[in-house]
């Protein structure tokens, strides 16, 4: 049985214990991997709507409230915003991911799952606490636009099957289809 199949049960059993991680793609374009002891909390909300009922061509969207700790980020060492901007660039991607570890039929389970992919919109710098909170939303927000507008009229070609619409959609959200 695949571990993450199996958290279900883990929960139910009440055993389970959670650590946070983060993967930041940096300026250089590398992905850092970060832990609890950077991060302070996580909040992480998603939507089934885009208004208050349901609607054809809506995007449910997720966004994400990340606080993180800047001088465990820096260890403890004087830092600038520049400094800031090398390892949170504007518009970062961040992986969210939960480790679970617990007991569920007489042994121990844990695997990573992911809670999703989010870039950085915004970020506020507590000098106070030295916490930085980030903003940030996933790629299906991008896409809640009017679609006509998404498009030059000499491209647009209407009518249009919807696959080409698709390829459309994909291509502006920097989405590589693979069939």
């Amino acid at each position: 049985m695949r571990e993450s199949s199996v958290l279900p049960r883990v929960i139910e059993s009440g055993t389970q214990v959670f650590y946070p991680k983060i993967i930041i793609r940096d300026s250089s374009g590398t992905d850092v991997t970060y832990d609890s002891k950077i991060i302070n909390s996580i909040k992480v909300s998603k939507t089934a709507f885009s208004g208050e009922t349901p609607s054809v061509g809506c995007c449910p969207s997720a966004t994400a409230t990340i606080s993180l700790n800047l001088n465990e980020l820096f260890d403890n060492q004087p830092y600038t915003d520049s400094d800031i901007l090398e390892k949170i660039p504007k518009n970062a991607r961040i992986i969210i991911q939960a480790y679970y570890k617990g007991t569920y039929d007489g042994s121990v389970h844990s695997d990573y799952f992911t809670l999703g992919y989010f870039y950085v919109d915004t970020r506020v710098i507590d000098e106070h606490s030295g916490n930085i909170e980030l903003s940030c939303y996933d790629l299906m927000l991008r896409a809640e636009e009017l679609y006509l507008n998404a498009i030059p009229t000499e491209e647009s070609g209407f009518p249009m099957s919807d696959i080409t619409v698709l390829q459309n959609i994909a291509s502006r959200l920097g989405i590589t289809l693979t069939s």
